[in-house]
């Protein structure tokens, strides 16, 4: 993520990334005048000063010299209307299932290539508001990668069975032990000790979670 722009910095960078994207090459530092309602080249040329001193652009001689070098992290996604779609499962406990619920698929769901990274996932909903201090919320739809987790790794985000639901906590090993943590304070920590039977399971690292907004009436 790039340094915070004004309305205007936004304004004369959008303008670039759609001329670019439209015409293959940059603007004039008269056509950026043009088109954004400046007066003179001059403010232009501050608008532009900044956008470099913050990583946005980078520019060389020429009229037409200004290079994006910062890009939007989901760009991709805008209007290619080519990207391969993925296939992934949406898994959930059985509930039917005595004891430690295993875990069933329920479902199929359609990601981007770029939304599943390459990577071996599942869909997964967050079965309660342990993380919701951090923005996920219980019903929230999580994308899991199912990897394990190395002990170098600090704060991971991850998809867990608790043999009773399917819940998100923060990764962290200690002493050894893997402690999943609630960003809520009402809800217990989990420790996981080595060569412990439990019911607790780490399933993969959260790497995409979506949520559908309704209207409050």
């Amino acid at each position: 993520m790039g340094a915070v722009l004004t309305e205007a910095q936004n304004k004369c960078f959008n303008f670039l990334a759609r001329y670019e994207a439209e015409f293959r090459r940059s603007p004039s530092v008269r056509e950026i005048a043009a088109a954004l309602g400046y007066r003179s080249t001059n403010a232009v040329a501050q608008v532009l000063d900044a956008l470099e001193a913050k990583a946005y652009i980078k520019r060389r001689k020429g009229m037409r010299g200004i290079d994006i070098v910062h890009r939007d992290e989901f760009a991709p996604l805008v209007g290619s209307g080519q990207e391969r779609l993925v296939a992934v499962p949406v898994m959930q406990l059985d509930i039917f299932q005595k004891g430690d619920k295993p875990l069933v698929q329920r479902g199929i769901l359609y990601f981007t290539h770029f939304e599943t990274e390459g990577k071996d996932c599942f869909a997964m909903l967050a079965g309660d508001d342990g993380m919701d201090k951090s923005g996920l919320l219980k019903g929230d739809l999580v994308l899991v990668e199912k990897r394990p987790i190395a002990e170098t790794e600090k704060g991971v985000l991850v998809g867990v069975s608790d043999g009773e639901s399917l819940i998100v906590r923060e990764h962290r090993f200690v002493n050894g032990r893997v402690n999943l943590l609630a960003s809520n304070r009402s809800y217990v920590e989990k420790v996981i000790k080595p060569d412990e039977k439990t019911s607790v399971k780490v399933l993969g690292a959260v790497i995409l979670s979506m949520r559908r907004y309704r209207k409050i009436s």
